[in-house]
């Protein structure tokens, strides 16, 4: 196994976290930016809004995975108050309502996970589930007692990961399938509740 790097992210990394947040997105991106902006793709269209020092995909919040000078992983997340569901682009209404349930479902008060992705020639090498205990870790930084993020119900793979360490699914919300967004089941709501911090008091 390569030796692994876990580091905060930097604007140059920004390409590249936007090649996997698009990756592991499962297609809402696509179905709702697609065609605005003439000329462009939405994998061209990411990339400065992870460039940006604010706003919900700026690479401030990135968690990179980098093995030999490459960013092979990602562990996007924040806390509630700062998620932004910005519009970006003049997204047309009849593409918000197709999927509104994923600005719905939500757990009050927890450490959202917005994006976790890892390369496809570094799956099943353990990445994801450190990226996890990175997040559970910010989480508890960040004084939260609650994890949450969403998951297509058709992707076993996540799914299976996230059972492991403890996550369970509180809600789901129903998502029509479309040509760009092509999932069965529609989106699950999981969460996990991490015991606080114990702070050390001395004895006098």
């Amino acid at each position: 196994m390569q030796n692994i790097i876990y580091r905060p992210a930097t604007r140059e990394d920004a390409a590249t976290i936007a090649d996997l947040m698009l990756k592991s997105s499962g297609g809402d991106a696509e179905f709702l930016w697609h065609d605005l902006v003439p000329g462009k793709s939405v994998a061209e269209m990411m990339p400065p809004l992870v460039e940006k020092e604010t706003g919900l995909f700026t690479y401030k919040k990135s968690i990179v995975a980098e093995v030999d000078g490459q960013v092979v992983g990602l562990m996007h997340a924040c806390a509630p108050e700062d998620v932004e569901h910005e519009r970006n682009y003049d997204i047309p209404e009849d593409r918000i309502e197709h999927v509104k349930v994923i600005f719905e479902l939500e757990v009050p008060d927890s450490y959202v996970l917005l994006y976790l992705s890892v390369s496809e020639n570094y799956q099943n090498q353990g990445l994801g589930h450190h990226l996890l205990e990175i997040f559970e870790k910010d989480a508890e930084e960040n004084e939260k007692q609650t994890l949450s993020v969403q998951v297509w119900a058709d992707n076993t793979g996540a799914l299976r990961l996230y059972s492991a360490l403890g996550y369970t699914v509180v809600q789901q919300g129903d998502i029509a399938r479309h040509e760009l967004l092509p999932h069965d089941g529609g989106i699950l709501l999981l969460k996990k509740d991490i015991a606080p911090q114990q702070k050390y008091t001395p004895k006098h």
